[in-house]
């Protein structure tokens, strides 16, 4: 990442385009003779340039804004406080481009009939997969995380005896939320901060048992 801009400015670049775009003006008052820089750097990730009715506007998609998050990620800043400044949509984009940087493969909203049910990303790698519910809650209580628990491995068997998704024999139910503080088990559900996703992805496959102990329940039958 350009190493003038701090990540301090940069979170208001990702405050100010939460509705997809930014203008050339209000782009120069937030970062002065910082600005060119900033829209090279909306370029690399993937920005584009429009202009509407004479105001000149910078585009900036949810994988760009993801992009953008995970260049301030990645000078150390705090990443439970970046993804405080993404949407909930842009959350999940984040979670499917931090698991594509650790070698899975990622699908997002992916959904199921009879009963009509759906799972916000589903990463995969070999026969094994972890199913995201992405909760960028702004509040939190005990009752609410309990609840999308519960759901969400209803979600991850049901996924296993659809095989929607080929190849895939193992699915390992989890949310993923900003308010956690370590990562814990719930229900047979993985309950995993944003700040150790990356941990968290690194070390699922190899612990499928330890965070399942009920792992029956969520694997594909033959």
């Amino acid at each position: 990442m350009n190493n003038h801009v701090s990540p301090e400015k940069l979170l208001f670049l990702l405050s100010y385009s939460r509705a997809g775009s930014i203008s050339e003006n209000v782009l120069k008052k937030l970062f002065g003779d910082q600005t060119e820089e900033v829209e090279q750097l909306i370029h690399s990730c993937g920005g584009t340039f429009i202009q509407t009715n004479g105001t000149n506007y910078h585009m900036l998609s949810h994988a760009c804004r993801v992009k953008l998050g995970i260049k301030i990620c990645e000078t150390g800043y705090d990443i439970s406080r970046v993804v405080k400044f993404l949407t909930w949509q842009d959350f999940e984009f984040f979670v499917c481009q931090v698991a594509e940087e650790v070698g899975y493969r990622a699908l997002h909203d992916i959904r199921m009939k009879k009963p009509r049910m759906q799972i916000d990303a589903v990463c995969i790698k070999g026969d094994f997969g972890i199913s995201f519910d992405c909760k960028h809650w702004r509040y939190y209580s005990h009752s609410a995380i309990s609840s999308a628990a519960i759901a969400q491995g209803k979600r991850s068997a049901r996924l296993c005896e659809s095989k929607i998704i080929p190849g895939v024999r193992r699915v390992l139910p989890a949310v993923v939320t900003i308010h956690e503080t370590a990562i814990r088990l719930l229900d047979g559900v993985a309950i995993v901060p944003v700040n150790a996703i990356n941990t968290f992805l690194l070390d699922a496959m190899y612990n499928f048992d330890i965070f399942t102990p009920s792992s029956k329940d969520v694997e594909a039958k033959d």
